[in-house]
């Protein structure tokens, strides 16, 4: 190659490389001014925030607080801090050329059905922080609850039953219920498309309740009553009262909350959704 036409080339080369490494400095510098902006928004006082709404978001607004006093009973205490909570959002998209009727897809008397009824986040608990929590609840359960029915029921104390669970036995059995009701949990929970069909998920619950039945039934056996003796009730009462407040103070450590429950908490919110739209 002409020792020319190989610097033209290299030129060629260089020159492509430099406009595209502007390009992306370019973007990048792009980037981080938009979300500082961003940021800048987020901190500004509501008042402000309000001073920015375009007209057609000020109207969605003004109908949007409407709607939560008028249909949703809110008071002007609670209509503000409601409001207050999305504006920054707002005037992000706006400055995106998105209005707040694009933003959300919803006509403002639906956007306030929502506020009013949101849908919670269950926390990222981890498995074992379940299975502990679980685990502090079955064994209130097992030591507590039976053991009362034990203490009216003295002359039943030599039959068998889950009355005359020794300590080993109540100890495991709620270390597995534990374990498979924080599996259990997480199965139910998921979303549609995640969790097995119903009656998966029903022969599942069978399968670990059996599982439970069969090591209560292998630890109850007399050969095991060495090592797993049936201390007197009011023990087992005592231990259950301790791991109550045990539970109670793992649930405010780690911020422990039941999937079930904020499963329930959206379902009934979501059919109050659907009943006032």
């Amino acid at each position: 190659m002409d020792p020319k036409d190989q610097n033209k080339s290299e030129n060629t080369e260089a020159a492509k490389n430099s406009t595209v490494g502007n390009v992306k400095q370019e973007k990048l510098k792009k980037a981080h001014e938009q979300n500082s902006r961003e940021e800048e928004i987020k901190k500004m006082p509501p008042k402000e925030l309000r001073k920015k709404l375009s007209n057609k978001n000020q109207d969605y607004v003004f109908r949007l607080e409407k709607f939560l006093a008028e249909d949703q009973n809110y008071t002007m205490d609670q209509v503000e801090p409601a409001i207050d909570q999305i504006l920054p959002e707002i005037i992000v998209a706006q400055r995106k050329g998105i209005p707040a009727s694009s933003l959300y897809q919803k006509a403002p008397r639906e956007k306030a059905i929502e506020i009013a009824n949101p849908k919670k986040e269950a926390p990222k608990n981890k498995f074992w922080m379940h299975a502990v929590d679980n685990g502090l609840l079955y064994f209130v359960i097992f030591a507590g609850f039976f053991d009362v029915v034990q203490l009216f029921n003295m002359n039943s104390k030599q039959q068998n039953g889950v009355q005359q669970m020794g300590i080993l036995t109540v100890a495991s059995v709620t270390i597995l219920f534990g374990i498979l009701m924080a599996y259990y949990n997480d199965l139910v929970t998921r979303e549609k498309s995640k969790r097995p069909s119903t009656w998966k998920v029903v022969l599942i619950g069978i399968f670990l309740v059996g599982i439970v039945m069969v090591w209560i039934t292998i630890t109850s056996m007399p050969f095991l009553r060495v090592i797993n003796p049936v201390l007197n009730p009011w023990v087992y009462i005592v231990l259950a009262v301790i791991a109550f407040f045990v539970r109670r103070w793992f649930r405010q450590k780690y911020h422990v909350v039941d999937p079930l429950q904020i499963k329930r908490e959206n379902e009934i919110a979501a059919r109050r959704r659907n009943r006032r739209s």
